[in-house]
């Protein structure tokens, strides 16, 4: 994931974009990229969660003690 510093430069590259456009609804467009952007700068960051992995359906395999064994 993207860090804050980084979502709101490419927030403000937007608005700048957004200015120097001649279309209306293309700079609206990007403004409201740029507020998803600001938005998502401002969200607290979690650490992802790490699974195990599961075996495919259907197979013999199972998870046992981060092994991979077959029955």
């Amino acid at each position: 994931m993207a860090g804050p510093d980084y979502l709101n430069r490419q927030a403000a590259t937007l608005l700048r974009f957004a200015k120097a456009v001649a279309d209306p609804e293309v700079a609206a467009g990007l403004v409201e990229k740029a507020a998803d952007l600001k938005e998502q700068a401002e969200e607290p960051r979690t650490l992802p969660v790490t699974r195990r992995p599961t075996p495919p359906a259907g197979s013999p395999l199972r998870v046992d003690c981060r092994r991979w064994s077959r029955e």
